[in-house]
């Protein structure tokens, strides 16, 4: 992924009740949390309930987004996320995104 990747997930809340598909989430977007001093990169509330629910990119060690012939085949992570109140259920790759062939 290029730098501030705009990252496209579905998700649902955790009760399975709500969906969304297609929503957008940005490192760069940084959204106040209701009632804390905290952060995240994407904020929502599900219809009737009154807590945020909310995602957050967050560094891990040995993550840097990058899938290379060394590890081709094998698991390797590209995202960190810090899920509140919902579940990521699906991701798209986007526009944002550089692919090179060797």
């Amino acid at each position: 992924p290029i730098p501030d990747n705009e990252w496209q997930l579905d998700i649902q809340s955790t009760d399975g009740a709500d969906s969304r598909k297609g929503i957008t989430v940005r490192k760069g977007d940084v959204i106040e949390l209701e009632g804390s001093k905290g952060d995240a990169n994407y904020v929502m509330k599900w219809p009737g309930n009154k807590m945020q629910s909310y995602i957050k990119i967050v560094d891990l060690k040995g993550v840097n987004g990058n899938y290379t012939d060394e590890n081709s085949g094998e698991w390797v992570a590209v995202l960190g996320l810090e899920c509140r109140n919902l579940v990521p259920t699906a991701w798209s790759t986007g526009r944002d995104f550089i692919v090179e062939s060797s």
